[in-house]
């Protein structure tokens, strides 16, 4: 029961169902709810139809492919998972709908609900026949599954829907030509995502295979207790590693800091550059406040190209979405190969879209209004059909008061009125007073109980003209902006490749500022099996402590040589479990190619990282204390 009525008795009744126009406010709740919602919308002009409108399902959203706003969190991915199994191994493709995000991994069975986990995936497709076979993998899981038909199980049709889909003749250049599970499992995703919203997936242009040796392993027992997303003791953002970092301003920046901090890199030139471009803005700190003040109005340039492809778009959104793209431009402005190199070569390496942007700004009104079915978003001068209806349409008002002066010249009424409804159209009202004074050309329409209601030839001909003109108005408006959407999507690549530059420079940004502010130093990688950390500190708990307290540095030392294990000793609360948290939290910081809460940091390159911290149960899942405890240590001893 979503909606209720009273129907003027004293109870109300409820109602199953609501209005079509409140889907945007009840449709977020059904997909919380976990629900598949099948959207029926008529496919015919009622005006031109014969008969019964035709009706069909224009799209089916579920929890793991929706563009609702109210529905997605702006700086959260909304991933969606396609897993394929194979033996011992399993393939998981990992597709973001609302960005066009789309990737994928190949690992061991028993990782699968840690990778489910980590990358919070909120629906998962499996086909048929293997959720028979391997369903016990998936138990527990707190995410939707859906069943799917076996067809992609078949690698020829798998590898041609996705060489159709990419216009590609090999899928070499995705480094997946020869893993036929990943094939399969892309293909499932892509399929599903086509499927529900009838072939709209042109924004999702490419798909990248993950190698587990290109970025360290992070476990969900891991992420989960050093509360680098969620926190342990509350609900509180603020008291997580993310909650004190992400200091982006926009969307698309707040979801790459948080994937970067998901795959901590493990090759040290890749981590370097990135720590490259936080050290030049460091250094040039004026540069980069004026950057971040530009960024800060920048749109969810991802979010708008889905919109725009799944033909969702409206024309303030594609307006905004030129206005986003031209702040790339004003940002090249402000870098200068001399202080910021790498930066500079990562904004040359820019799309350019200024015919697009050029085209946007030249047919789209500024100030255009939210409900853009009923037409006024395109500026005059772009359709001389469009200027023609316009002048009819805008003359109308005039027309009319010049008629009802002629009116009642001709027929010396004082007191007439030329006026509209929606139900009798345009009409002439005569007070019951003058009816003796009405010409034989006046056609009665109307009675009311102080006057009557006529009409003119003269009148129904102009009224005709006016009506049909406010149509033809709307018609070539709409068709002008699906012609600009399907302009757009032909850029569509160049466009979010641009976008990924102002997300990595948004956070490059925000990393410098923030490490300005709270005193992290540049982390120094190397391979030497070492860690040493001096005047080491707990981002979170650091931020959090009162203005009056401090928080007490510590240092460590650890290597492969010498002092492999530190056993740690201490009194309840002492700050045990926090200085364990704070050296893991430091490493992923460090791989993720940030700054850390150090004097002074060398982190040698770690592959894997588990935590085992604090005591929790599971009682949900029938799990105590102590269970939770040897699961989560037996998971450190098996994957080591």
């Amino acid at each position: 029961t979503l909606t209720k009525r009273s129907n003027g008795a004293a109870s109300e009744v409820p109602l199953a169902g609501f209005p079509y126009h409140a889907l945007d406010q009840y449709l977020h709740k059904l997909l919380k709810m976990g629900h598949r919602v099948a959207i029926c919308e008529q496919v015919e002009d009622p005006k031109t139809s014969k008969g019964i409108v035709k009706r069909e399902v224009t799209e089916i959203v579920s929890p793991g492919a929706s563009l609702s706003n109210n529905y997605l969190d702006q700086g959260e991915n909304n991933y969606l998972g396609a897993i394929v199994f194979e033996k011992s191994m399993v393939a998981i493709s990992i597709l973001d709908f609302s960005t066009g995000e789309f990737f994928g991994y190949i690992s061991k069975i028993n990782d699968i609900k840690n990778i489910i986990k980590q990358y919070r995936i909120n629906e998962l497709i499996i086909a048929n026949s293997q959720y028979e076979d391997y369903n016990r993998f998936l138990e527990n899981l707190d995410t939707m599954i859906t069943r799917v038909e076996n067809w992609y199980l078949d690698i020829k049709i798998a590898d041609d829907y996705l060489k159709e889909h990419f216009e590609v003749h090999s899928l070499k250049g995705f480094g997946i030509e020869n893993d036929g599970a990943l094939v399969k499992s892309a293909a499932f995703a892509l399929n599903y995502v086509n499927s529900n919203y009838k072939q709209k997936s042109y924004h999702i242009t490419s798909y990248k295979k993950i190698s587990i040796n290109d970025t360290m392993i992070l476990d969900s027992y891991t992420i989960k207790n050093l509360e680098i997303f969620n926190s342990l003791s509350s609900n509180d953002s603020k008291a997580t590693l993310i909650g004190v970092i992400d200091r982006t301003v926009s969307s698309g920046g707040s979801r790459l800091l948080k994937k970067w901090l998901l795959q901590p890199l493990t090759k040290i030139q890749d981590i370097n550059d990135r720590l490259d471009r936080i050290e030049e803005f460091s250094s040039n700190y004026n540069i980069r406040d004026s950057i971040i003040k530009l960024m800060s109005d920048c749109s969810d340039i991802e979010r708008i190209i889905s919109k725009i492809s799944a033909n969702k778009s409206n024309p303030r959104e594609i307006l905004s979405l030129a206005y986003s793209l031209n702040v790339l431009g004003d940002i090249q402005d402000r870098i200068h190969k001399k202080k910021l190199k790498k930066n500079e070569k990562l904004i040359k390496s820019k799309k350019n879209t200024n015919s697009i942007i050029d085209k946007i700004l030249s047919t789209i009104i500024e100030d255009s209004p939210s409900n853009y079915l009923k037409g006024g978003f395109i500026k005059d001068n772009i359709n001389k059909e469009l200027d023609e209806y316009r002048e009819i349409s805008s003359n109308a008002t005039q027309w009319l008061v010049d008629y009802q002066r002629d009116i009642e010249s001709k027929t010396k009424i004082n007191k007439i009125k030329v006026g509209y409804n929606r139900v009798f159209g345009y009409y002439i009202e005569v007070s019951k007073g003058n009816i003796d004074k009405v010409p034989d050309f006046f056609i009665r329409k109307q009675t009311l109980t102080n006057a009557e209601r006529y009409f003119t030839e003269e009148l129904k001909e102009y009224e005709n003209k006016i009506l049909s003109a406010q149509e033809n108005i709307i018609k070539i408006e709409l068709e002008i902006l699906n012609d600009l959407r399907s302009e757009i999507l032909k850029k569509v690549k160049e466009i979010t490749h641009n976008a990924k530059i102002i997300s990595m420079i948004d956070v490059a940004t925000s990393i410098s500022k923030i490490s300005e502010k709270r005193n992290y130093v540049r982390p120094n990688l190397n391979n030497k099996k070492s860690l040493s950390m001096k005047g080491a500190r707990h981002p979170v708990v650091e931020h959090l402590l009162n203005i009056e307290e401090d928080f007490i540095d510590n240092s460590l030392n650890v290597s492969k040589n010498k002092s492999q294990i530190s056993i740690i000793t201490g009194p309840n609360m002492s700050g045990k479990s926090t200085f364990l948290r704070q050296i893991g939290i430091i490493v992923i910081l460090a791989q993720s190619g940030f700054y850390v809460p150090c004097k002074k940091a060398d982190i040698s390159i770690i592959d894997r990282l588990f935590t085992r911290v604090g005591a929790s149960d599971n009682l949900a899942s029938g799990e105590s204390t102590f269970l939770v405890e040897m699961n989560e240590t037996a998971n450190i001893l098996n994957n080591l």
